[in-house]
């Protein structure tokens, strides 16, 4: 009889899926033959095609030994011994390979888990430095903002110093105008001092009042009258933006005219002479017409200009 190759006689068993008795008598006649021959299998052998072979195939592989080792039994085999220890290494190599497969696996979702949290630690560190670089922009941009807003309120408040100033300049120069022209007024004749306080008056006026317009657009306080929110969509009139100002100047313009009028007329003649002539109450009457038509004509005026 040739000699049996183990390794074949192995193989047959892990083939024999439909666990063919025939076969499996066939390969136990020939482990019969090698056993007679040989003392012992070599355990490698049976590691080797375990670890090659699939789980199912395995299975089949231990089904057919387990009906080889009943064989043997029946038989009262020489050989029980040897396909117990055969049954025990294909146990034992199935036990390990599963245990290095489990091992394996488990190793490998450890490093695909510590793969995915160091992906996830970077992305999430590249997303905190973004995020840090976006915060140090919007910081920047604040800091610029702040340094910006600084320097307008330092050139806003020089600026409204020196629109007080200039107030208080034109104020009491003004008025120390006013005192030096209300200082002579015995020696100075009633008209001109109507007329040049008038105008002295008015000049003050007009100065102060250039200077908080201005101090108004540096705030950007409203100085106008009127409900319109700015400057650019406001199309009210001078007496609807100002009317305090126009009722000045108009009353202002009024002691004007007087004064002038005294130029033409003496009054204090017209007084004395009252009595006496008729033509002074015509005087007097004409001058009080001109003035009342002053008046109501202004009055009239400035109530169109306000409902306009």
């Amino acid at each position: 009889m040739e000699e049996v190759n183990f390794e074949e006689q192995l193989l047959k068993l892990s083939n024999n899926f439909h666990v063919d008795n025939s076969i499996n008598k066939e390969i136990y006649d020939q482990l019969e033959y090698f056993y007679s021959i040989n003392s012992r299998h070599e355990y490698f052998r049976i590691s080797q095609l375990v670890f090659n072979q699939g789980d199912e195939t395995n299975e089949v592989m231990e089904l057919n030994l387990l009906y080889i080792i009943e064989l043997a039994e029946t038989n009262q085999s020489l050989f029980i011994k040897n396909y117990k220890k055969l049954y025990d290494h294909l146990r034992l190599g199935i036990t390990q390979k599963k245990y290095i497969e489990d091992h394996l696996n488990r190793i490998t979702n450890e490093h695909v888990a510590a793969k995915n949290e160091i992906q996830s630690a970077i992305s999430e560190a590249t997303a905190a430095i973004s995020n840090i670089g976006l915060q140090a922009d919007n910081q920047s941009e604040k800091l610029n903002e702040i340094e910006k807003h600084s320097r307008k309120i330092t050139s806003d408040f020089v600026s409204i110093l020196g629109i007080f100033s200039s107030v208080i300049f034109a104020a009491f120069g003004g008025l120390e105008i006013l005192k030096n022209i209300l200082g002579n007024i015995e020696k100075v004749q009633t008209g001109k001092l109507l007329v040049f306080s008038s105008i002295t008056i008015g000049a003050i006026i007009f100065l102060v009042f250039l200077l908080l317009n201005g101090l108004s657009k540096l705030t950007g306080l409203k100085l106008r009258s009127c409900n319109c929110d700015s400057n650019e969509s406001c199309s009210c009139n001078l007496v609807q933006k100002h009317p305090s100002i126009v009722i000045i100047y108009m009353i202002i313009l009024f002691i004007f005219m007087i004064g002038v009028t005294e130029y033409f007329l003496d009054y204090r003649t017209l007084i004395n002479d009252l009595i006496n002539t008729w033509k002074s109450w015509i005087k007097l009457l004409i001058v009080f017409l001109l003035s009342l038509l002053f008046i109501i004509s202004s009055t009239i005026w400035f109530r169109k200009k306000s409902d306009a």
